[in-house]
């Protein structure tokens, strides 16, 4: 597989046994996913972000707490987010889903539940450890929509060309922003910067909230 064609997965962690574990993870097991290392949280991580451009960020807690506007940031370019944690207070990991993350991977867990939650992420799907799925995702989603029921005044600022985007991304979410371009006749910096503006009207952070912002709101 060419690797234009692969998942371009980067990890932001301090620790180097899990930086061995994930090289080994993807080095052994690399499927659609295409292994560009890590980097320690710091100051220039950003640079590193932009050097790499990767589709998904595995990131531990402790480079979490460290890195608060990370989320948005990687959210605003279109990178998913992993969380590796230790916790199981649902709390934090609600604020966390809330915020962007996509995928949470406790510790405890198989190393195969890394490859889970990147096929899953990878397709915009949200991933959580199979203990606590179901009160997690009930929590989250039951937040997601009351603060879209707080906020459906955004919808109104919505243009044409916005609302056609949403349509084909509800239709499309696997879809990469390069071929949602192309459909829609317009450069792929062109796109990002539409759905950028997307979720600054609507409060939203990934495509994921989107998705269910558009059914909730009959904009698909």
């Amino acid at each position: 597989m060419s690797p234009d064609s692969s998942v371009r997965v980067f990890a932001i962690t301090s620790h180097q046994l899990v930086l061995t574990g994930l090289n080994t993870l993807l080095t052994d097991h690399p499927g659609n996913f295409l292994w560009l290392g890590g980097y320690p949280p710091s100051v220039s991580l950003f640079q590193e972000l932009e050097r790499h451009h990767p589709h998904i960020v595995i990131l531990d807690d402790p480079s979490l707490n460290t890195l608060p506007t990370l989320p948005a940031h990687l959210a605003e370019h279109h990178i998913e987010l992993i969380l590796l944690t230790q916790s199981d207070e649902l709390k934090g990991l609600e604020v966390q889903i809330q915020q962007g993350v996509l995928g949470i991977v406790h510790t405890s867990e198989p190393l195969g539940s890394i490859l889970g939650a990147l096929h899953a992420v990878s397709q915009q799907h949200l991933w959580v450890p199979a203990r606590m799925r179901e009160r997690l995702l009930t929590k989250a989603f039951s937040f997601m929509t009351q603060k879209s029921n707080k906020n459906p005044s955004g919808i109104h600022g919505l243009s044409i060309k916005e609302k056609e985007l949403i349509r084909l991304i509800v239709h499309h979410p696997e879809a990469k922003a390069l071929a949602l371009g192309e459909w829609l006749g317009i450069q792929e910096s062109t796109l990002r910067n539409r759905l950028s503006r997307i979720y600054q009207k609507l409060h939203l952070h990934g495509r994921a909230a989107l998705v269910m912002f558009a059914q909730q709101y009959h904009l698909d």
